[in-house]
């Protein structure tokens, strides 16, 4: 079940301890949510305190795993059966930006503004894209229990 959480409460030799994302990103306040296997998602995901993830990342996650249960996730299965990755997959891909993140951070942003490419799922500017934005990249086209997209070349 993709993207299904159940809420987080920690347990601290002081009694329960709750915590909130807003404590972790300065952004809004969300609920803290845990996946329902444990350890099969990262902790920022949960709302825990992360010196390196910022809002920036988390609205990627979000956009990208979206965006790729809506346009991957539900095929990918048959194409590993198939052997066979449609050409208007790699289409949309490109069309959606979803292509960029396998280059190398920092993105040559001067060369996609040349293009018109401004940002990826509306949600990251070039100027902004760094390595965490590529490996939760690398963690959404690679979900534990799929081919992936990275094994599922045709």
């Amino acid at each position: 079940m993709p993207g299904a959480f159940l809420p987080l409460s920690i347990a601290s030799s002081l009694g329960q301890l709750r915590v909130s994302s807003h404590q972790a990103f300065d952004c809004a306040e969300q609920t803290v949510m845990a996946p329902p296997v444990p350890f099969s998602e990262p902790p920022y995901l949960a709302g825990l305190p992360s010196a390196y993830y910022t809002p920036s990342h988390l609205k990627w996650q979000k956009a990208c795993r979206a965006w790729l249960d809506e346009h991957f996730t539900p095929h990918c299965m048959d194409w590993e059966r198939n052997e066979h990755v449609p050409e208007d997959v790699f289409r949309r891909f490109a069309a959606a930006g979803m292509l960029l993140p396998s280059l190398p951070a920092p993105l040559p942003v001067e060369w996609l503004k040349r293009l018109g490419i401004h940002d990826i799922l509306g949600v990251v500017r070039e100027e902004d894209w760094d390595y965490l934005h590529t490996a939760i990249y690398c963690d959404e086209v690679s979900p534990p229990g799929s081919p992936g997209l990275n094994n599922s070349g045709g």
